[in-house]
């Protein structure tokens, strides 16, 4: 059953703020009402409207019109696209365990790099440290156009 997680409104004020500060195209009264296992997030307009934030790419996708149909819309017919549920089961299977609750699955190589779209490009680390991935991703690429040649820092997580 492909599964959104919810966030709470203290913490999505805050990450909406940080978000902001950071470059993403987001309102100061944006709220985020869930995310994936991939930690996309899902953001509530002022207008009631939800999209998906990629946090490596900044991207922002229209879901629906409205936070009432989300529900409909994750459990429809692009919900496991949405949620990325294949992903959580086929690293699950790989790996032979179960991703521990506070744990994202974030790319060993970037998307935007050109890494795989695939559960073998992605490992798992805690919800904090993929934020923090992912958000630097953003930051460091966001100015830089299509094709630009790139020098990669590995840091473990």
């Amino acid at each position: 059953m492909p599964k959104l997680f919810s966030c709470d409104d203290v913490e999505s004020a805050l990450l909406v703020r940080r978000l902001i500060a950071d470059g993403y195209d987001l309102t100061d009264d944006a709220a985020i009402v869930g995310e994936n296992i991939l930690l996309d997030l899902f953001v509530k307009a002022p207008d009631g409207q939800i999209s998906r934030l990629t946090l490596e790419s900044g991207e922002i996708e229209f879901v629906c019109s409205h936070e009432s149909r989300l529900a409909a819309v994750v459990e429809g017919q692009n919900g496991n696209y949405l949620t990325a549920g294949s992903f959580l089961d086929e690293w699950q299977e790989l790996h032979q365990k179960e991703i521990e609750p506070l744990q994202r699955l974030v790319p060993t190589l970037p998307y935007i790099f050109g890494g795989e779209y695939a559960a073998k490009n992605l490992h798992s680390v805690g919800r904090e440290d993929a934020l923090g991935y992912l958000v630097g991703i953003f930051i460091q690429t966001k100015d830089l156009s299509d094709g630009t040649k790139v020098t990669f820092k590995i840091v473990d997580l």
